[in-house]
């Protein structure tokens, strides 16, 4: 189960400070009964160090969180990055292994190659219809480029030159799907909702060991309750990879269309889509 939906990032933030100002209003209003019911007639130093220990025990465990989900994140936004690299050195390698072989069966695999290129680059923004019709697209033309390969390689087949040109664009086929699932791999729920309940019930026993001190004590928490709220939101960017602000550069790939559009191939009608 998914505590937090996938809605805006500023807009979660907001919740979660809102979320960790309730539960140190709840904090403090459970101090207040418990103190009225049993009050704490221990030293007044020896109770703030304990309350400090307590502080400090809660807070670096919710640290060591932060940090252990924020590299699962992190690890994942890295992966994507890579096979972006990864994608376009396979195209390019590909492009230029079809050269090798005979007008007949180069131009076709050329443009399919070419032409299912131009559909993977990654669209940035929010997610939406139009970004999904072109990931069908680029689908279609994956099974497309195949077929064109599959005639082309055929007059060499049993050489090394088919065999060479054959495993290049399934290199292609291959990290393009790896790409695809990478794109819809995420912290799992459990991690991101234990890290959320940890966050509000390590902001509720901040209110209540708060409760009886300085104002201004108590202002500052909200400023910690902040900070906490931005390291989550940060982490839910960098798992959003297609809807976050922090998105994997597609320069690679960018570079590598450009390149393959300046090579001179003859005109061939686009095939409707089936």
């Amino acid at each position: 189960m998914n505590l937090l939906p996938k809605l805006p990032l500023w807009l979660d933030g907001i919740i979660l400070v809102l979320c960790c100002l309730l539960s140190s209003e709840v904090g403090q209003w459970l101090h207040r009964k418990v103190s009225a019911w049993r009050p704490d007639k221990r030293e007044e130093q020896g109770r703030l160090d304990m309350e400090g220990f307590i502080i400090g025990s809660v807070f670096g465990l919710f640290a060591f969180i932060v940090g252990f989900t924020f590299t699962i994140a992190l690890d994942r936004f890295d992966t994507r990055r890579v096979i972006v690299s990864e994608e376009a050195n396979a195209i390019e390698t590909s492009f230029d292994r079809a050269e090798i072989l005979d007008d007949a069966q180069r131009f076709p695999l050329q443009i399919a190659i070419r032409n299912y290129a131009h559909t993977r680059i990654s669209p940035l923004g929010t997610w939406d219809a139009e970004k999904q019709a072109q990931l069908e697209r680029s689908q279609h033309l994956r099974e497309q480029l195949w077929n064109v390969t599959r005639n082309s390689v055929l007059p060499y087949r049993g050489t090394d030159l088919g065999v060479s040109v054959a495993e290049s664009v399934a290199d292609v086929l291959n990290v393009g799907r790896r790409r695809e699932l990478a794109g819809t791999a995420h912290i799992p729920d459990r991690v991101m909702d234990a890290l959320i309940l940890y966050l509000i019930t390590s902001s509720a026993l901040l209110g209540y060991l708060t409760a009886s001190q300085p104002y201004r004590l108590r202002a500052a928490s909200s400023l910690l309750f902040v900070l906490m709220a931005l390291a989550i939101v940060l982490i839910l960017d960098l798992d959003r990879p297609r809807g976050g602000s922090i998105l994997v550069p597609q320069t690679a790939l960018e570079n590598t269309i450009a390149d393959l559009d300046k090579a001179v191939l003859p005109a061939r009608p686009a095939q409707p889509l089936r």
